[in-house]
């Protein structure tokens, strides 16, 4: 784990901690669900582009280390912060496979991304893969990005990615059936999808079954509570940013079904963080 002292010092308080809300029934199981969700092509190398030479950054959301590890591959010092605890298990098992140097550059906690205080300012935060999502609506976003904005350097900057969601759009049609084959180890499992949207609620329901070979099931649902495009630079603007980028795809060109938010702390902190305009 990096020393603290690598890192000025942010304000004091209590990390949170908390089950983790985006996940239900007892058979969520880390591993199928890192088999089944490996992020956005692109992903990966968009954030370490983001973050090469950058000292140190703090990852929301870090799940197994998908993203946080190559980071400190290419040589910062990561915190991951993740509230599942299988899911940090996992993370962990791969943090003591890297070699020692690099094994102290990665601090892992288990926390709640929209209510954290950490002992550190960072140089970049970035929050992958429509972790947003899993928050619970608008008002934990909020809560979100102002956390992130007290644990920037000035001149930091904060990069997540959803998929964009427009208003006016009509409903999704449910979907219901088989999603695709995974194989783990000597074990093949099919994987089938019941996606339900809720558009009053601006939410996505979606149950993975997984059958193995001997027609056992797992299931479980994630939740995701969306916001509208238009609703991401108000609230970036709220919790005090600036310099505000949205791209289409990571590589700023082309729509590969995500959107991507780049935003920068001022240079100087005194300035308290503006209200919503909406």
């Amino acid at each position: 784990m990096p020393s603290q002292a690598l890192f000025p010092k942010a304000k004091p308080g209590r990390l949170a901690i908390m089950k983790p809300p985006h996940a239900e029934a007892d058979q969520f199981d880390p591993e199928l669900y890192c088999l089944l969700h490996d992020g956005t092509e692109g992903d990966i190398a968009f954030y370490k582009h983001l973050c090469k030479h950058q000292a140190q950054v703090l990852e929301l959301g870090c799940g197994a280390g998908r993203v946080s590890i190559p980071l400190v591959r290419q040589g910062s010092f990561v915190v991951g912060l993740e509230q599942d605890r299988g899911m940090l298990r996992l993370a962990a098992q791969k943090r003591a496979q890297l070699r020692q140097s690099l094994r102290e550059k990665l601090a892992l906690i288990q926390g709640d991304m929209r209510r954290f205080a950490l002992n550190a300012l960072f140089d970049r935060i970035v929050i992958p893969f429509n972790s947003l999502y899993c928050l619970g609506g608008e008002e934990p976003v909020r809560e979100c990005l102002s956390c992130c904005f007290a644990h920037l350097k000035p001149g930091g900057q904060l990069a997540f990615d959803c998929y964009p969601m427009y208003r006016g759009e009509p409903p999704f049609e449910a979907l219901q059936g088989w999603l695709t084959t995974l194989k783990s180890g000597r074990q093949t499992y099919d994987v089938y999808e019941n996606s339900v949207q809720d558009p009053e609620r601006q939410q996505f329901a979606v149950t993975y079954t997984y059958k193995d070979g001997q027609n056992r099931a797992f299931a479980y649902t994630l939740h995701h509570y969306y916001l509208f495009v238009d609703r991401f630079r108000p609230l970036l603007q709220s919790a005090g940013f600036t310099r505000i980028q949205e791209r289409l795809g990571f590589k700023g060109r082309q729509r590969d079904g995500q959107r991507v938010w780049i935003a920068e702390a001022p240079q100087k902190t005194s300035q308290s963080p503006k209200e919503d305009p909406t």
